[in-house]
């Protein structure tokens, strides 16, 4: 994997997205390992074999804690888009631990967070995501619904492992992803499926 360094992290969206809700998009990562067949980025500078130009974005956490703070100076709160061109959880993330280390920001400066992701490994963060979800302020015209500083939410081409290595080969395996949208629910999360 490679090692990047990046002027911004966190992007400030024109208008508050109506299906995600989400004010600013984070991506931790650029390209993905998953290597959807079906992935819009495909048809960006990263196309096809995305799985061979992955990077972390190594100053991610400086330039987030930087943004968040002048941000909260300010109550510019809204929801962060845990990502917008990647998986928050690709493989690399279990060395990595960028999300972790994204997502204790994002905790300290109380945002809320749209986590999208193909992933189980996001269950080993389910001690932070409580305390966003419980802590986080809301953007005034969203407290009443959905009134949770976390939406998590699960992307799914099939629920057929066999398929999924021919659409999504190297994302968690759909059977592996229920299990863990499951655990998520049982946890208490407000979830949703895309």
């Amino acid at each position: 994997m490679n090692r990047i360094e990046v002027k911004q992290i966190l992007n400030k969206k024109k208008q508050r997205d109506d299906w995600f809700l989400d004010d600013y998009t984070l991506n931790p990562y650029s390209a993905c390992s998953f290597n959807c067949l079906f992935c819009y980025i495909r048809g960006s500078k990263y196309g096809s074999n995305m799985e061979r130009k992955v990077s972390v974005k190594s100053n991610a956490p400086a330039l987030l804690e930087k943004a968040l703070r002048n941000l909260s100076k300010k109550g510019k709160y809204g929801y962060i888009m845990l990502a917008s061109a990647t998986d928050p959880y690709l493989h690399f993330e279990a060395e990595e631990n960028m999300t972790r280390r994204l997502l204790e920001i994002i905790a300290h400066y109380r945002f809320p967070i749209h986590l999208l992701t193909r992933s189980s490994l996001v269950t080993r963060d389910f001690d932070l995501l409580h305390e966003i979800d419980k802590n986080a302020i809301l953007p005034e015209t969203l407290q009443e619904s959905p009134g949770r500083g976390v939406l998590l939410s699960f992307s799914f081409s099939g629920i057929s492992d066999e398929i999924a290595t021919i659409f999504e080969p190297g994302a968690t395996a759909p059977t592996a992803r229920l299990k863990t949208l499951k655990a998520s629910s049982d946890a208490g999360f407000l979830l949703g499926l895309v």
